[in-house]
């Protein structure tokens, strides 16, 4: 039988009896001594066994460490399952660990959470049940489902709080909070703000990508639909361990620019993690991390980019649509020299630096003029066109530059001259069987 406690270091494993036969003598015919012999060596095995059995079930721990971790957590950091209990190598923290090359100590209790009681406890009491006040160098709180029928308000306030006890009985840990239910489930969506701002204001600090380790995969849970099983567990130690990993500052052998671990995609140069807040490797990165709740446009170095959940949308070229401002990309963003016309979805457009002009002016398209209306062009119009200081004549959208003579716009008369508005003119003409002295902009009509 074998046992996970709620609390203590690194688990403890208890195995149940085994009873050594009795021995009623030697057997006939049998020296005395070799019986002996033989009941010594099966108590040594025995021996041997539970050792064996305690070592493979709970991997050893020195609570005194300084790379000392003091994990407190729910069921899952228990590793309660609907299916049996996960133990050992087995359990997500202690696989993320092993990656971080970390040493660990647990106090955990199923049904709790920050706000959540069961049988007294919350993550606040477990803080007082923990092992490692004396030099733990992390203190990672995770949990969400318990907490899931609260208020934001209510949570945020009581992860500030549990945050605040655990800066103050830990003094040389830093404090993270990671939400390891399934954030497809939107009953979580509360809960991970919560946990997220109600950390930061305690100067906490949250772990990215924590309640993505899920990610929704029917295959990472127990037949209950709640509890992960050793793949569940897998996901969730893949993840945080990547996190703790560029936390610890362990070396990744990859010549790649960045590198994904479980949930997570981090910025890396020269096998080591780096920080970088921005574009990176054709992702958004906070800190060296992708941000994956970013989606929307980035601006870096005088262009704009498309960004989907944290990475650039390299397959997208055209116009880009976002916030009542459209975008000319290629390969999912703006390019700073374009400055010109550009034809998209059989419509042509005008742009600046690749950004569509939100302004009236005139474009060019080989040989001929047309008229642009908030950056897109407009066939529609018929009148005169400011551009570069001087007045156009434009019929149907397009600059008539065959037009010679007076033209009766908006309740007055005017001349063009060559499809320009002539302001210098001086001389009399006929217009509808009326003749008219112009001079400059002066129109008077004479008897």
């Amino acid at each position: 039988m074998v046992d996970t406690p709620v609390s203590g270091t690194g688990g403890l494993c208890r195995v149940g009896s085994n009873p050594i036969p009795s021995t009623n003598g030697p057997r006939r015919g049998r020296p005395r001594f070799f019986s002996k012999r033989r009941f010594y060596m099966k108590r040594l095995l025995g021996l041997f066994l539970i050792f064996v059995l305690c070592i493979g079930l709970t991997p050893s721990v020195d609570a005194y460490s300084n790379d000392l971790v003091q994990f407190i957590g729910d069921s899952y950091t228990q590793g309660y399952s609907s299916d049996g209990m996960i133990v050992g190598y087995n359990l997500w923290y202690v696989q993320a660990c092993r990656k971080a090359h970390l040493k660990y100590t647990s106090a955990s209790y199923g049904g709790v959470g920050f706000v959540k009681k069961s049988d007294g406890r919350t993550f606040s009491t477990l803080l007082d049940e923990g092992k490692g006040k004396r030099n733990a160098k992390y203190v990672v709180i995770t949990g969400g489902y318990n907490d899931k029928d609260f208020s934001y308000k209510t949570i945020k306030n009581k992860v500030y709080e549990t945050v605040k006890k655990a800066q103050t009985l830990y003094p040389k840990a830093k404090v993270y909070v990671g939400m390891t239910g399934d954030s497809v489930n939107k009953h979580f969506k509360t809960v991970i703000q919560a946990y997220k701002d109600g950390t930061k204001e305690a100067g906490g600090i949250y772990i990215t990508n924590s309640e993505n380790a899920l990610n929704g995969n029917q295959s990472y849970f127990s037949s209950d639909g709640h509890h992960p099983n050793k793949y569940g567990q897998r996901a969730l130690g893949e993840t945080i361990g990547g996190y703790f990993m560029k936390c610890n500052n362990v070396p990744v052998y990859t010549k790649a620019a960045s590198i994904k671990i479980g949930a997570g995609i981090y910025a890396v140069k020269n096998r080591h993690f780096i920080n970088v807040t921005g574009l990176y490797d054709n992702y958004y990165m906070v800190n060296g991390i992708v941000d994956t709740s970013k989606t929307g446009i980035v601006e870096n170095d005088g262009e704009y980019y498309k960004v989907d959940e944290g990475k650039v949308d390299t397959s997208y070229t055209g116009i880009w649509s976002y916030n009542d401002q459209q975008y000319y990309l290629t390969n999912g963003h703006t390019d700073k020299t374009m400055t010109g016309s550009i034809k998209a979805n059989k419509t042509w457009y005008y742009v600046e630096n690749g950004v569509v002009a939100n302004k009236d002016t005139l474009m060019q398209i080989d040989d001929q003029w047309y008229y642009v209306h908030q950056g897109k062009m407009d066939k529609s119009y018929t009148g005169l066109v400011e551009y570069n200081g001087q007045n156009y004549y434009v019929v149907n959208g397009m600059v008539d530059f065959s037009k010679t003579g007076m033209i009766h716009l908006n309740g007055q008369l005017c001349y063009i001259k060559n499809g320009v508005l002539e302001n210098s003119y001086s001389n009399s003409n006929l217009y509808n069987g009326s003749w008219y002295y112009i001079h400059g902009d002066e129109i008077r009509w004479l008897k």
